[in-house]
C-alpha cells in the first residue's frame, strides 16, 4: 500500500470517528466534506479500470446532496421549515445507499479497487448513521430497513460480481448496525468493529489474489486454503455461527429480544438467512466448477442451487430449534 492510499485511510479514519465527537452540524457536515475529498484521493490512486467514470458520477452525486443537506441543516437550525429533518433523513439514506436509493452506490462499488471498496461500505457511513441518529428513532424506522433487508438479502443472488454481491449484503448489515445504534452505543461499536474486522479480512484476502468476479476464481486453483478461509470469512459476514458474524448479531438480538420486538428480530433473522444462499452458491462454484482437481463437470448449477437451498433450510431449521 502507497503511502498516499495510508494517508487517506487515516484521515478518513480519524473523521469519521472525530465527528462523533461533535454536536455541531456545521462541524459534522465539515468533516464529511473533507471526508469526500480524501476518498477520491484514495480512488485516484486505486488501479480500477474506469476511475474517471467512478470518481464523476460519486462527486456529482455526494456534492448535490451535501448541498441540499446544508441547506435544509440551517433551516432546522433557525427553525425555517418543520419537514427539514425528513428531508435530511432522506439525504442521509441517499449518501448510505439504503432502499430505494441504492442503485447508484451498487454501481460504483462494482468499479472500484478493494481498497475503495472497504472505505466507502464502512468508514464513509459513519457520519451518515450518526446524523441518522440526531433525527429519528432508529428502532422505529421499520419500513425502510424492512425494505433494505429484503432487497439487500435477495439482490446478490446470481451476481457474479463480488463487489456488487458484497455491496447487496453490506445493505443487509446496514440494518443490523442501525438497530444496534438504536439498543446502545456499546452495541453499536461493538457490531461496527466486528464488521470492519470482517470487511478488512475479506477485502485482504480478495486483493491479494486479485479477483473482481466470481468466474476469476477458475484461475487460482492452487490456492485451495485461501478459498477455504475466503468461506470460511464469508460465512462470518452473513452470521453463521459460531463465527464472529453470529456473536455481533447475536448481541444485537439478545438487546432486541428484551426490548419486547420479538416480530422485528424474525424478519431480521429470516432475510438475513436468504443471504446465506448466494454465498454457499459461491462456494459450490468455486470449489467444484471451478477446481481442477473435482471431476463433476457435469453437475448442473440447478443442481448446486437446490443444494444450497437444503443446506440454507438445514441452517434455520436448527437455528429455530435452538
Amino acid at each position: 500500500m502507497s503511502y498516499m492510499k495510508l494517508f487517506s485511510l487515516c484521515g478518513i479514519s480519524y473523521l469519521s470517528l472525530v465527528s462523533w465527537t461533535s454536536n455541531n452540524w456545521l462541524m459534522i457536515w465539515y468533516f464529511m466534506e473533507i471526508s469526500l475529498v480524501l476518498f477520491m484521493s484514495l480512488m485516484t490512486l486505486g488501479k480500477s479500470y474506469s476511475v474517471v467514470e467512478v470518481m464523476i458520477k460519486y462527486y456529482i452525486i455526494q456534492v448535490f446532496f451535501s448541498l441540499l443537506f446544508l441547506i435544509f441543516m440551517i433551516f432546522v437550525l433557525f427553525n425555517l421549515s418543520i419537514a427539514s429533518s425528513w428531508f435530511i433523513l432522506l439525504f442521509m439514506m441517499i449518501k448510505m445507499g439504503l432502499f430505494p436509493f441504492h442503485f447508484w452506490l451498487i454501481s460504483i462499488m462494482g468499479k472500484l479497487d478493494w481498497v475503495s471498496f472497504l472505505t466507502m461500505s464502512t468508514l464513509l457511513k459513519l457520519i451518515p448513521l450518526l446524523m441518522v441518529y440526531f433525527i429519528v428513532s432508529v428502532v422505529s424506522f421499520y419500513l425502510i430497513l424492512f425494505s433494505s433487508l429484503i432487497f439487500g438479502s435477495l439482490g446478490g443472488i446470481n451476481n457474479m460480481s463480488l463487489q456488487k454481491m458484497m455491496g447487496y449484503s453490506s445493505m443487509v448489515n446496514l440494518c443490523w448496525i442501525l438497530y444496534s445504534l438504536g439498543v446502545s452505543f456499546l452495541t453499536f461499536w461493538l457490531y461496527l468493529g466486528g464488521y470492519f474486522c470482517m470487511m478488512l479480512w475479506f477485502c485482504m484476502l480478495m486483493n491479494y489474489v486479485n479477483v473482481f468476479y466470481i468466474n476469476q476464481f477458475k484461475l487460482m486453483n492452487s490456492y485451495l486454503s485461501v478459498k477455504m478461509v475466503l468461506f470460511l470469512v464469508m460465512l462470518s459476514i452473513v452470521g453463521f455461527p459460531p463465527f464472529l458474524g453470529f456473536m455481533i448479531k447475536w448481541l444485537v438480538i439478545t438487546n432486541l429480544w428484551f426490548m419486547n420486538m420479538k416480530l422485528l428480530i424474525f424478519m431480521m433473522i429470516f432475510f438475513s438467512v436468504f443471504s446465506i444462499y448466494f454465498y454457499l452458491q459461491i462456494f459450490f462454484m468455486v470449489m467444484m466448477i471451478y477446481s481442477n482437481w473435482c471431476k463433476w463437470y457435469s453437475l448442473e448449477l440447478s443442481n448446486l442451487s437446490g443444494l444450497s437451498i437444503l443446506l440454507l433450510m438445514s441452517y434455520l431449521s436448527g437455528f429455530l430449534i435452538y
